[in-house]
């Protein structure tokens, strides 16, 4: 008898988690995407090359190939072309293209946001240039109030900027606009307190689980996280009240949800965008580590439209956890990272995807790898999470 097939939209490090929790499901796994070296295509049975983002030829493929069932890639793109191809082709698992468009379009989610009353930054969205900076000379007048600036359509901080003038509004609005591929930006006000994302599984609407972890570091390019994060059980139930109105509102089927967040002096949470794909940094890692739960099975479970109604009640967080990003400083030849002997009796897992000698082109983005750890306390945890350059080294030779 013929195995049934299930399609990924990607291949890369973080779909490489789904590729093997199909196959502990019994699936042949096709994978898509344009980087041909991606570890994930080495994994399934089949690789097609097309761009991920191309919601006709993701499609194509999987018309071609008949497949059973498709499970979205760690990529806003993927994931939206996943919901388009399974409307089109009746596959369950998966809430409606309309629905993804509104939770991943962060224009589109604002808008939602506003008209159920979710915790937000406020904020407005603009396809004009000269209107963003009319909104930001307005909101500026006279007040030194902090801005921030983003494409509707990006992830991983790709074309974020932080702004504390008039001034530097041009360029970056700019910077905004180029990372769009709608050529949409949202101007919010930024909130100061700690940044922070959650995950999690829905149930008929209901959360039956919540992970919360913290980024110490109120960056927009996550290099580190950890768990537990701060009070985290205050912050749950905030949390899983703004989840649940996502929820019910569009009526979203079972499965993973995902925002990131930013918690304020007085302990009130700021949602500042949501998701419904795979996260990357190996997240799902980063979950399983501090759960115990298999966090890719149970994804890859819900997107096939399995039955999830027996998903675990009552897990929580355990241990001290961390994940670390290893990036560069600058471009050039990567060499090594460089682990303090204070620290390396913790790591727990790590996957490296630079190897010596390879050429680093882009610093802001490129992840050289992936180091998990787990500590004996949480003082210490923190303090190496708020001091990285002292326990890790990522060196790289300029070119």
């Amino acid at each position: 008898m013929a195995r049934k097939k299930i399609f990924i939209p990607g291949g890369k490090f973080d779909d490489l988690f789904l590729i093997e929790a199909a196959h502990r499901f019994g699936f042949d796994v096709i994978t898509s995407g344009t980087e041909r070296n991606a570890p994930g295509h080495r994994a399934a049975e089949k690789y097609v090359y097309a761009d991920s983002s191309d919601i006709e030829a993701m499609l194509k493929i999987a018309q071609d190939e008949h497949i059973d069932a498709m499970c979205s890639c760690a990529h806003d793109f993927g994931y939206i072309a996943t919901t388009y191809v399974c409307e089109k082709l009746g596959l369950p698992g998966h809430d409606s293209y309309e629905t993804a468009l509104t939770i991943h379009k962060k224009d589109r989610f604002k808008a939602l946001a506003k008209k159920i009353g979710l915790s937000i930054p406020g904020g407005e969205s603009f396809g004009s240039r000269d209107e963003a900076l009319e909104y930001l000379k307005e909101n500026f007048a006279g007040n030194g109030r902090k801005m921030i600036m983003k494409p509707v359509d990006s992830c991983a901080g790709r074309g974020i900027t932080e702004v504390t003038s008039f001034e530097e509004c041009g360029a970056a609005v700019d910077r905004a606009f180029d990372g769009s591929r709608l050529k949409r930006i949202v101007v919010e006000p930024y909130i100061e307190g700690t940044l922070h994302s959650a995950s999690v599984f829905l149930v008929d609407r209901k959360a039956v689980f919540c992970f919360v972890e913290e980024t110490p570091k109120n960056i927009y390019q996550v290099d580190t996280a950890i768990s537990p994060a701060g009070d985290k059980d205050r912050i749950k139930t905030q949390l899983i009240s703004e989840f649940e109105k996502v929820a019910e509102a569009l009526n979203l089927v079972d499965g993973k949800l995902h925002t990131n967040f930013i918690v304020d002096a007085a302990g009130k949470v700021w949602i500042l965008e949501m998701h419904r794909r795979c996260s990357g940094n190996t997240y799902s890692r980063f979950v399983e580590f501090s759960t115990g739960l298999k966090w890719n099975e149970w994804i890859v479970k819900s997107e096939c439209g399995m039955n999830v109604k027996d998903f675990p009640r009552g897990v929580e967080q355990a241990g001290c956890n961390m994940f670390y990003v290893a990036m560069a400083k600058h471009n050039g030849i990567y060499l090594d990272t460089v682990i303090d002997d204070s620290v390396k009796p913790f790591v727990h897992a790590s996957y490296m995807y630079y190897r010596s000698g390879d050429e680093v082109k882009n610093y802001r983005f490129d992840r050289m790898g992936l180091i998990h750890l787990e500590f004996p306390s949480y003082e210490f945890m923190n303090r190496v999470a708020e001091n990285l350059d002292d326990y890790f080294k990522v060196i790289v030779k300029e070119g």
